[in-house]
């Protein structure tokens, strides 16, 4: 989505609607201070002003499903959200991009295994080759950042930069939005025993836990879930909080999809 920088090049400048479409550390810096019941009430707010603004446009219903009491929607609900075909929605899914500031940091997930099979068992449809996307509220927020402005994009749009004013988030500066893009953890990892994995696998689904163990790192790896199971705080967590491996969605997806 185009949108015009009303800050001239050069000066030293607040967070502006146009600099928050360009620059990436910018974005972290916003979406590293909504979790996903925030950006349900943006995404809620946003479709009944598209009712309201275009009464003649289509405009789909939230179908959000829940897995392990996450809201999510799939990729085609998404893409019915917006008004918008699952091709033009698939590119942003699948771009080589790292995982910080991206999807997968805004809670995207990637089921396959026996998560993919409990998935299903909940009522979901597959629908990606590399594995089941599921776009919890701020992955489906995210999107609009990347979308052409047909009205529900553009009424989203809206309702996310009345957010960012009214919480005061336009006063940042770039010192804060980089402060805040470099916080993230570099944790060692000891292998997880085959039996422990299991108890945690059970205790998080149990717990309603299960979909947040990528922002902390890898299934098999002991210190992510004692990470998750000591956080107190909303989802997703906070930079600084979760584990960050600098690699694309092509090797990231092997280590954080749920496969079990």
């Amino acid at each position: 989505m185009s949108h015009i920088d009303d800050c001239p090049a050069g000066r030293s400048q607040h967070l502006t609607r146009g600099v928050f479409f360009k620059n990436h550390v910018a974005k972290v810096y916003v979406f590293d201070r909504i979790k996903h019941g925030t950006a349900l009430d943006i995404l809620s707010r946003a479709s009944a002003a598209c009712r309201f603004e275009s009464p003649h446009t289509a405009v789909s219903e939230h179908q959000w499903r829940e897995y392990f009491g996450l809201p999510v929607m799939s990729l085609s609900a998404a893409a019915n959200y917006y008004g918008l075909n699952v091709s033009e929605l698939e590119p942003h899914i699948r771009k080589k991009i790292t995982y910080a500031g991206g999807l997968f940091e805004s809670g995207m997930l990637v089921l396959r295994g026996t998560a993919l099979e409990s998935a299903r068992e909940m009522g979901h449809t597959a629908g990606i080759q590399q594995g089941f996307v599921l776009l919890p509220p701020r992955a489906v927020l995210h999107l609009c950042l990347y979308l052409r402005p047909v009205p529900a994009v553009a009424a989203t749009v809206n309702a996310f930069w009345d957010y960012v004013v009214a919480q005061k988030l336009h006063e940042s500066t770039p010192a804060d939005w980089h402060y805040t893009s470099s916080q993230h953890v570099e944790i060692e990892c000891d292998q997880i025993e085959e039996q422990r994995l299991l108890e945690c696998l059970a205790s998080a689904k149990e717990r309603k836990l299960y979909p947040y163990i990528q922002h902390f790192g890898r299934q098999t790896c002991f210190e992510a879930w004692a990470r998750l199971f000591t956080y107190e705080g909303e989802f997703p967590p906070p930079r600084g909080s979760f584990y960050v491996e600098r690699q694309d969605w092509f090797d990231r997806v092997s280590h954080i999809s749920l496969w079990r």
